[in-house]
């Protein structure tokens, strides 16, 4: 049986990783860590609700678990500024994943960005690229990085007109030739099969850091081997 622990629980991933978690046999228990109560309930659900994110890594740090995912994230324009996207997007899901790393968990999760790069000249994808590098030197036994492209599915709260209508646009390349040229295009319920597939494997070694990253489309095919 495997404890989870779950960052973004409300959000267009995250929250079908919680939906997918509770009719899993072998996931014992869960713990969400929020700003609102997701909408999903269960028993097996332990949510903490949290307006202040700064409490967030005691909270983790309170709590024990053997795996934790975290779907959470923003966009320079809901953020307001790039300082403010970096110290949301980078900021809270780094302190989670210290916590995370001091609470024991085993393996971390993290939904990243295709194109991710701490080289890139562009904001997004460096931020991402930078989380992602400095993750990986905590040293958790397995570390899971998934890259998928642009997510679909319908948000609680819309990420922009932009994106809203990219997603649009792009979408109905979505398993055609085409798609690696197209932001390769994923349903999100598809990205939450693949993380909880590869968070659901134990670690090879508790000694020997083990990291996967999983490109946008081993994402897709990554979901299919997801029994749940």
């Amino acid at each position: 049986m495997v404890a989870i622990e779950i960052l973004g629980g409300t959000g267009l991933v995250g929250s079908h990783v919680l939906q997918l978690a509770t009719k899993l046999s072998s996931v014992s228990h869960i713990t969400t860590f929020t700003r609102r109560a997701p909408k999903t309930q269960a028993d097996k659900i332990e949510a903490v609700v949290e307006q202040d994110s700064d409490k967030w890594g005691d909270l983790i740090k309170a709590h024990k678990a053997d795996v934790f995912v975290s779907a959470f994230g923003t966009t320079r324009k809901n953020a307001g500024s790039a300082e403010n996207f970096t110290k949301i997007d980078y900021g809270i899901n780094y302190e989670a994943a210290k916590a995370a790393k001091e609470a024991g968990i085993s393996t971390f999760v993290i939904v990243s960005s295709i194109g991710a790069s701490a080289s890139s000249m562009f904001l997004y994808p460096s931020t991402k690229g930078k989380l992602e590098d400095d993750i990986i030197a905590l040293g958790f036994p397995k570390t899971v990085i998934l890259r998928p492209g642009l997510l679909l599915g319908e948000r609680e709260v819309s990420k922009g007109a932009a994106e809203d209508t990219a997603r649009a646009i792009f979408s109905r390349f979505k398993g055609t030739f085409l798609s690696k040229y197209m932001m390769s295009p994923v349903e999100s319920e598809d990205v939450a099969k693949c993380a909880l597939y590869h968070a659901l494997q134990a670690p090879a070694s508790e000694t020997n850091p083990e990291v996967v990253i999983v490109s946008a489309e081993n994402v897709i095919a990554d979901a299919k081997k997801y029994q749940g």
